[in-house]
């Protein structure tokens, strides 16, 4: 890809504000490391507002290689007034990339993975027919959900009973690209987390067993 990026003078802009959350088994490569000519044509979003949860600090970063894009990149923020962090948001990220951050990471990770192995237990036993995909990162697990569609009930019409009914609120598929899917954040206290799996698996239920 960097390469045909390359001859046809296509810039990559690559979105990574979730590398950093790895399931085990799993290691993210950003786009730019991958060759020198993918380098030449990234520009790489990242931040450390979705691992650190730093996100109301309003803080991340722009890593570009070529000069004349980076000025670019400088008079484009200048421009539009978003140049200005908070001024907490630079302490933040400073500790977040340190020894003392990389073990919360760490720990963060295992505690989401084991969120993940939560749902997927729950759903294999009060919900087969809905199966969880394998996750290899972020905190973002997605269910197939053809086995209600295929019966008349439409991803976004299980969103809003699920809210309207059991008031939990998780997306449809839709937004992203696909209606036969829906989505559940996992980054939540496991308490929380096996509360609002409840209220989903008995809205899930409801509506698979009422087609």
């Amino acid at each position: 890809m960097g390469v045909i990026c390359r001859q046809h003078d296509v810039l990559v802009v690559s979105d990574e504000i979730h590398s950093e959350i790895e399931m085990p088994g799993h290691r993210y490569t950003p786009f730019a490391s991958i060759t020198r000519a993918c380098q030449d044509c990234c520009i790489t979003l990242c931040s450390p507002s979705k691992s650190f949860n730093t996100a109301g600090l309003q803080i991340a970063n722009i890593i570009c290689d070529n000069p004349e894009w980076r000025a670019k990149i400088d008079r484009a923020i200048n421009d539009n007034e978003v140049c200005d962090v908070n001024p907490f948001g630079p302490v933040a990220l400073e500790a977040a990339y340190t020894p003392e951050g990389e073990e919360w990471l760490r720990q963060l990770n295992a505690y989401i993975w084991q969120n993940y192995q939560l749902l997927r237990r729950t759903f294999a036993a009060r919900l087969p027919e809905l199966r969880v995909m394998e996750l290899e990162g972020t905190y973002l697990a997605w269910v197939d959900c053809r086995a209600l569609t295929a019966r008349g009930t439409s991803t976004a019409e299980a969103e809003a009973s699920l809210k309207e009914n059991e008031k939990v609120w998780i997306n449809g598929g839709a937004m992203y690209g696909d209606p036969d899917y829906m989505r559940i954040n996992l980054a939540c206290p496991r308490a929380r987390l096996e509360e609002g799996l409840e209220r989903i698996v008995c809205g899930l239920r409801r509506l698979l067993d009422s087609n």
